[in-house]
């Protein structure tokens, strides 16, 4: 078992709330966290819901912000959170690493930009444009926050990006190139164009109930969601050494390609299913001591039942049944941001050793042959299994294990 790799500092920017422990206690008290969409933009489409944070604690000057597409504002409030929760370590730089992921970046800043360009002239628009839309720009920002010049990556493989963030920053720690790496995801697209892009493609829910349905019988797309998610991984060892808190450990890592198509999951899950076998593998764990799965589950129609009969076929007909959570009903789906938000929400269930359910019920599909957690459901066991996959074909897998 890879137990090199703990997990010292979280930080969750998300529409359930900020940090791990208000996010779990809004979770445990039910919070619905889906909102009606208000602008006038979006009375002709049929998306009516999307999830949004509700506030952004970030410690910089007014002057700086306007400077800083909403993304990396919410990359930058999550990375200092976490920061602070592993205690703010002094170290040497060089061995400071930062992986952040955005699906798109700063997506507003380039919509915004065009309309400027449209309606004024070129002479009118903002130097900061390119700086600010670079799905790369959390990344730099957060390394120059914390003159980290160890590493620096910013994976963008859409929805499993800040899943992949959090296995590639494993891997330094594990390997000895840093001896620290904060990694995560940040998304914000619920915007004009955003939204509308989303539609067009087929993937929000026009659904009006409040509740996104994963795994539900009568799913029909995920609700829009926006946040940021990050973890401090640092080396076991080290961690110890500086008498630091082990929130957890990043057990094992394991990731694929679908080859299949864009935006959608290859129907027989036969690449998701390698990913997860190869975490399991790499984890040096049995199928018997996983005692949760944070699915990916947005809940679309093929993509739901492609997890489902992946997650079928690994666990077969044993004895064994690991208990299964979907996030996304409570806070949609956060694009690149979902992996290590959802991963510090699978944790909180470990630590805790109860899944809370969720917050406004559904129809199951009876596709998923693993327990669901539909209401508070007690977890036995400290190791999790998160999922994550994504636009372009990633599979991402990853163990977790609570510390």
């Amino acid at each position: 078992m890879l137990a090199t790799v703990a997990i010292t500092g979280t930080g969750i920017i998300s529409p359930l709330g900020n940090r791990a422990s208000t996010v779990w206690r809004n979770w445990l008290n039910k919070y619905n966290a889906i909102e009606v969409l208000s602008e006038a933009w979006s009375t002709t489409l049929k998306t009516k819901l999307v999830s949004r944070c509700k506030h952004v604690p970030i410690e910089l000057e007014p002057h700086e912000l306007s400077r800083l597409d909403r993304c990396t504002q919410l990359a930058i409030a999550a990375a200092q959170q976490a920061w602070d929760e592993c205690g703010k370590p002094e170290i040497d730089p060089q061995r400071i690493g930062v992986v952040m992921s955005s699906g798109i970046g700063g997506l507003e800043t380039l919509y915004n930009g065009t309309v400027e360009l449209e309606q004024k002239s070129i002479l009118r628009i903002n130097p900061n444009t390119l700086p600010m839309a670079m799905p790369n720009s959390a990344a730099g920002l957060i390394s120059i926050m914390l003159n980290a010049s160890g590493d620096i990556s910013a994976p963008n493989s859409a929805c499993a990006g800040g899943a992949e963030a959090i296995a590639i920053a494993a891997q330094w720690v594990n390997e000895g190139h840093v001896d620290i790496a904060i990694a995560g995801g940040c998304e914000a697209l619920i915007n004009k164009l955003g939204v509308c892009a989303f539609e067009a493609l087929g993937a929000l829910s026009p659904d009006s109930t409040h509740q996104p349905q994963p795994f539900g019988l009568n799913r029909n797309g995920f609700v829009l969601g926006e946040g940021a998610g990050t973890l401090v991984l640092e080396n076991g060892q080290h961690a110890l050494d500086r008498g630091a808190r082990i929130l957890g450990w990043v057990l094992g890592w394991g990731s694929s390609a679908d080859a299949y198509n864009l935006v959608a999951s290859r129907p027989d899950g036969l690449n998701a299913k390698r990913a997860i076998e190869n975490a399991i593998k790499k984890a040096d764990v049995r199928l018997e001591d996983i005692a949760l799965i944070k699915a990916h589950a947005t809940g679309t129609k093929t993509g739901d039942l492609a997890e489902a009969r992946v997650l079928g076929e690994v666990w077969g007909n044993g004895s064994s049944k690991p208990t299964v959570i979907a996030p996304k009903s409570e806070i949609g789906h956060c694009i690149s941001a979902s992996g290590p938000i959802e991963l510090i929400m699978a944790l909180s269930c470990l630590q805790q050793g109860v899944a809370p359910g969720l917050s406004r019920h559904y129809e199951l599909d009876p596709m998923l042959k693993l327990p669901f957690a539909a209401k508070s459901t007690e977890i036995i066991g400290k190791i999790g299994l998160c999922n994550s996959f994504g636009f372009g074909g990633k599979n991402q897998a990853l163990i977790i294990k609570s510390g």
